[in-house]
């Protein structure tokens, strides 16, 4: 969905460019297949396929992988519309995807180890991206190392100091509107690193991309990134890892503004 055309190494960023008909087909392949697989829930178990010929009424048949790849298939097809007629309005007119790595679950205790950023122009092609290593004071387990692919000689020759990560991130976020997948874990660490390094805390609205998820798709059974990223065909690549993170974010968080009709 993105492709990089430029890296600047002082400031840690990336330019993007997105192909708008393939991004927005993803997207209606998303909201048409979680609204499929979520309205299943009215129709009795078992009674959720049938079929009929002449007249004759065939026995309904069990929910296979076959009818959901069917399913995603005739939503691909119905995917090459006109993205001019696509309405966007509902999100702000930019607008950051941001996601982070880090050594536990606890802010207070654990430590940011790297930095991933998206910032979104609604109406262009083209999207600036950030991405940087930290280095922690603390040890990066070897449970951290088999999740994200991060360990302690990566950090040490690719990192920046969290102090300098933070600078750096604050000045390419701006004012703008932040978006996290589970945005109230990725705000914690934000500000209580802050809080370490003794620098004021960000100012910016913060939208969380996983409760619109579960409004928009009320009937899943689970809201992971990964298992609604896989559910709408999108690649799994870089997963834990904060820059591929933000890119699937980005497109979860449009499918479900567009059903919500809200951009929070």
């Amino acid at each position: 969905m993105l492709d990089t055309l430029r890296v600047n190494e002082a400031s840690c960023q990336r330019k993007w460019h997105v192909g708008i008909m393939q991004g927005l087909a993803i997207i209606f392949i998303l909201v048409v297949l979680m609204w499929w697989l979520t309205s299943r829930k009215a129709i009795p178990p078992k009674r959720r396929f049938s079929s009929r010929s002449a007249g004759t009424k065939a026995k309904p048949g069990p929910i296979t992988q076959a009818a959901i790849k069917a399913a995603t298939k005739a939503a691909a097809r119905a995917a090459t519309i006109d993205p001019g007629k696509i309405d966007l309005s509902m999100l702000p007119e930019r607008f950051v995807i941001f996601d982070l790595e880090t050594t536990g679950l606890d802010p207070k205790r654990h430590e940011i180890i790297e930095i991933g950023a998206i910032k979104v122009d609604r109406d262009s092609e083209d999207h600036l991206s950030f991405q940087t290593l930290v280095i922690p004071n603390g040890r990066i387990t070897a449970r951290i190392t088999e999740i994200t692919g991060i360990d302690r000689t990566m950090v040490k020759r690719d990192g920046l100091p969290l102090e300098q990560a933070l600078t750096l991130f604050r000045d390419f976020v701006e004012t703008l509107p932040l978006v996290a997948y589970n945005s109230d874990f990725d705000e914690a660490f934000i500000q209580s690193a802050c809080s370490r390094i003794e620098q004021k805390s960000f100012g910016n609205e913060f939208c969380c991309a996983l409760r619109m998820a579960r409004r928009a798709w009320p009937n899943r059974k689970g809201y992971r990134l990964a298992d609604i990223s896989r559910d709408g065909g999108l690649s799994l690549d870089d997963s834990h890892r904060a820059l591929g993170d933000c890119k699937r974010t980005l497109t979860v968080y449009v499918a479900a503004a567009r059903i919500l009709n809200s951009y929070r």
